[in-house]
């Protein structure tokens, strides 16, 4: 959605999370899978509000995090 550098390490970290979980499906695995999945999506709402000047909402002018 952005290529943003954020989003992009959010993206490698969620890769290996998943690569991991695939391998041994464990409680850990699963848990660290799941933190990576809602950074990623907290860095892609971040991308989007850095490349278009807006908040998430529409509500505002981003501001730095």
């Amino acid at each position: 959605m952005v290529e943003h550098r954020v989003v992009e390490e959010a993206m490698k970290k969620f890769g290996d999370a998943l690569t991991a979980y695939s391998k041994d499906q464990n409680d850990a695995n699963k848990r660290a899978l799941q933190s990576a999945a809602y950074h990623l999506a907290h860095a892609i709402r971040s991308g989007i509000e850095h490349v278009w000047g807006t908040t998430a909402t529409g509500t505002g002018v981003a501001t730095s995090r």
